[in-house]
């Protein structure tokens, strides 16, 4: 084989075209996967609609979980462990590839190194920083996924299906990265504004910190419901009257974000994680953050560790049957259509696309 199938967007307002790519010829601390599994994220159809700019043409798809298929001949990639990955390994890796020496990746911000790489948003003719060569399958609609030097590699554990090590590697470890964000949460009254993975995801993450009570926000009413089963104590389709200790916020919605830090009692923690395409500035009374003692604070993507623990999550958790369950349908790649479609309709938690 010469070559692997990917769908490639070029232009915003269309759907993606399946083309054939060639596959790589790897270096020193490559490898190539055969992509197992890609779920759609909702920053994937916020691109290929337009509402969110990304480098074009490229092989979207950053929620990837495959087997290795090829290694770089002289010095094979690690997985976190420092184990030298082998062919036929079942792996996720972490979105972004990082140098590990810039002053960002020091500073204990790898998603934000000054070399990055990043899966799934890079253009076809983007050069790998550091190197010489492209890599144009970055992406994990694609039949293959080429890794490169600096990627953070996670081995997924037995009984972990597919779907969710997919869902790991996005929604599963930019959650971990929020709740530790959040601190202690034992004791403490949660928010969640967002029933969508994230969401999900955070409110049955948290319940494991024994939090006094859960409650979470979505206009959804069958996604609220997903939430009781998940562990919320309340679902409910505004933010609520009451005090709250920390919001979780997976919207990036301005109104309802507004209308959440607002109701934080002295003290309280505001972790915003929804905010990842353009919508209204959001107005911050300052005067109220102050004196409430309000600590707001960002969170986008995550590192290796959170990945890690996004999986072990799932490896451990009641849960992981009723979040399979929150994935729509299993859609060949080739049925570019129908994914596109589905991923539209956001009646599921996730679509998941085979090659």
């Amino acid at each position: 084989m010469t070559s692997a199938q990917a769908a490639v967007f070029s232009v915003p307002g269309t759907h993606p075209v399946l083309q054939s790519v060639a596959l790589p010829r790897l270096v020193s601390g490559e490898a190539l996967v055969r992509v197992s599994c890609c779920t759609i994220c909702g920053s994937d159809v916020h691109s290929w609609t337009g509402k969110r700019q990304t480098p074009l043409p490229t092989i979207l798809g950053h929620e990837i979980v495959g087997v290795v298929e090829g290694l770089g001949s002289d010095e094979p990639p690690v997985d976190l462990n420092g184990e030298p990955l082998a062919i036929g390994d079942r792996i996720v890796w972490a979105v972004v590839a990082s140098c590990g020496r810039c002053d960002r990746c020091v500073a204990g911000m790898p998603q934000k190194c000054r070399f990055a790489w990043k899966y799934g948003h890079q253009a076809l003719n983007d050069v790998v920083p550091g190197h010489q060569h492209t890599a144009p399958l970055s992406g994990g609609l694609a039949t293959h996924c080429h890794l490169v030097p600096g990627t953070a590699v996670v081995r997924v554990p037995t009984g972990v299906p597919d779907e969710l090590a997919s869902t790991a590697t996005c929604a599963g470890a930019t959650v971990m990265n929020a709740l530790a964000a959040a601190g202690e949460l034992k004791g403490k009254r949660l928010l969640v504004t967002g029933a969508g993975m994230l969401g999900l995801l955070a409110c049955a993450a948290a319940g494991l910190q024994s939090p006094a009570s859960t409650t979470v926000v979505d206009l959804n009413v069958g996604r609220l419901n997903d939430a009781r089963r998940l562990g919320a104590s309340l679902g409910s389709t505004e933010v609520p009257q009451g005090q709250f200790d920390i919001l979780i916020e997976c919207t990036g919605n301005s109104a309802l974000t507004t209308a959440a830090i607002s109701r934080l009692d002295l003290g309280g923690r505001a972790i915003l994680v929804g905010a990842v395409y353009p919508d209204d500035p959001l107005p911050i009374d300052a005067q109220s953050i102050v004196r409430r003692l309000i600590t707001i604070r960002g969170i986008h993507n995550y590192t290796a560790q959170d990945l890690a623990a996004a999986l072990s999550f799932f490896a451990g958790s009641d849960a992981s049957a009723l979040f399979k369950d929150l994935i729509g349908r299993r859609i060949p790649l080739s049925d570019v259509d129908s994914w596109v479609s589905e991923s539209e309709k956001g009646s599921a938690a996730r679509v998941a696309v085979i090659p």
